[in-house]
């Protein structure tokens, strides 16, 4: 789908998120876990980095391209691979909004995490610069594609109810 500097910029940006993830984990034998891992560059990032790493993708051609690239497989159905182990970091790229419960979701993502452990998501923003300047028109509105967007304050409110604690909030205008 990317080619060129669009590829080179995702890979960037991967990169970066990955070595956040390791850093936040503080050891290098943490297993992550994405949801959503498309193509799976962000754990081929993090493999790289020396982080055991698996992940979930429902369609089927990025899942493929993601087997590929780990060669190895992955998830078909939501946190499969962790019946019997718990993950030392949930990562979930641009994914609550594509999702009907986040509330749901959030407290299943709870439930498969390590004591101690890292959840680290990234969504669109209904109270960012950009939200406020297109209005109606914003890219991120995206329907039907996205059926929740929340403002900072309810992402917050979401990840606090579901039994997490906010550390860390940042942002990557640049990227979105």
């Amino acid at each position: 789908k990317f080619s060129g500097w669009a590829q080179n910029l995702r890979t960037h940006f991967h990169r970066t998120r990955a070595r956040l993830v390791q850093k936040e984990l503080r050891r290098k034998n943490g297993k992550v876990y994405d949801v959503g891992c498309g193509d799976g560059l962000f754990l081929e990032e993090a493999s790289r980095l020396g982080l055991k790493v698996t992940g979930f993708e429902p369609g089927s051609t990025p899942r493929g391209q993601a087997e590929r690239r780990l060669g190895q497989i992955l998830d078909r159905q939501l946190f499969a691979s962790l019946k019997t182990e718990k993950a030392s970091a949930i990562t979930c790229w641009q994914v609550i909004e594509h999702l009907d419960d986040p509330p749901t979701f959030l407290r299943a993502c709870r439930k498969h995490l390590a004591g101690g452990g890292l959840l680290t998501l990234s969504t669109v923003n209904l109270d960012s610069l950009q939200a406020k300047c297109f209005g109606g028109h914003w890219l991120h509105l995206d329907p039907p594609r996205h059926l929740w967007i929340g403002t900072l304050r309810g992402v917050i409110q979401l990840v606090r109810e579901a039994g997490f604690r906010v550390e860390k909030v940042r942002y990557n205008n640049l990227e979105f």
